[in-house]
């Protein structure tokens, strides 16, 4: 057999010989979506878990970014064994922890988890984290908690990813763009959800 395109009938023969069949493809719907700054005045907290198993090694990894896009500084930090919603709830509360350390007074926290962000809007926290929350909590103007696609939040996710291969507890801390991060979400840029 001879040729040079697809969809001829020597590919079905092929497929038939080797009893592969057709394959379908996953994704049907793609759909563009939109990173967006912080207004002026707030400072954005992008904030992601991840691990390996479920229950199995934790991290997770924060990137604070001003409303002109500029990065003012990443975390990542090992948990050890843990399940998924506990690690994306903890960056949460150490992003509203950190942004009293930077002094911020208004802060908006995204993530593309939407159960922890509907959690922490309706107030109701896991035990473990609410007496660290509202301590913090107290200490802001104002917080805002939005949801995001996974989309448009791959850098805290590297930095959640950085932080499953530390240990326990170790926290390593970057006062700008550290150079392992190697690309972050800009605005008026297009990123695109395949569903």
């Amino acid at each position: 057999m001879k040729g040079t395109r697809w969809s001829h009938d020597y590919d079905s023969k092929i497929l038939d010989f080797f009893k592969l069949g057709n394959r379908g493809t996953k994704f049907t719907t793609i759909r563009e979506c939109f990173w967006l700054l912080p207004p002026r005045g707030f400072v954005l907290f992008c904030c992601n878990g991840t691990a390996i198993g479920d229950p199995g090694l934790e991290g997770f990894g924060i990137i604070a970014r001003d409303h002109e896009s500029n990065v003012i500084g990443t975390i990542s930090v090992g948990l050890g064994m843990d399940s998924s919603y506990i690690d994306k709830s903890f960056a949460v509360v150490w992003a509203i922890e950190w942004a009293i350390n930077l002094k911020c007074d208004k802060i908006i926290i995204r993530s593309d988890s939407k159960t922890v962000i509907e959690d922490f809007q309706e107030e109701s926290i896991q035990w473990c984290f609410k007496t660290r929350w509202l301590r913090a909590k107290s200490c802001l103007v104002q917080i805002c908690y939005e949801h995001c696609y996974k989309e448009t939040n791959f850098s805290a996710d590297s930095l959640a990813k950085k932080g499953v291969k530390l240990q326990m507890r170790e926290i390593e801390h970057h006062a700008g763009r550290p150079a392992h991060l190697i690309k972050i979400e800009m605005p008026n840029r297009k990123y695109y959800r395949f569903f």
